[in-house]
């Protein structure tokens, strides 16, 4: 039973160290260029999300906006119609 553990462990290490060797010999850039595209990557997603935000945070402004100043309209015209409410009850009395 020991015996095929190690068997198993040989042919795991071969096998990265094959899967090494092979990403080596077959890779399309070198180190450099490869770490320059991903951190390119990683700029462009990061500013990417950052506008967003931006974005989201103008939408909600926008919302919270439109939503106060239908509020404060709706609120003149209860008031409005509280007043009239008032004068016929005042007039009927």
């Amino acid at each position: 039973m020991l015996q095929k553990r190690k068997d198993k462990n040989v042919w795991f290490v071969a096998g990265l160290g094959l899967g090494a060797l092979a990403g080596i010999l077959l890779a399309p850039k070198s180190g450099r260029e490869t770490r320059k595209v991903i951190t390119t990557g990683v700029n462009e997603g990061f500013e990417h999300i950052t506008a967003l935000g931006r974005d989201t945070r103008k939408r909600v402004n926008n919302i919270m906006e439109f939503t106060k100043k239908s509020l404060a309209r709706k609120k003149q015209k209860a008031s409005a119609a509280l007043d009239a409410a008032r004068k016929v009850f005042k007039a009927a009395a």
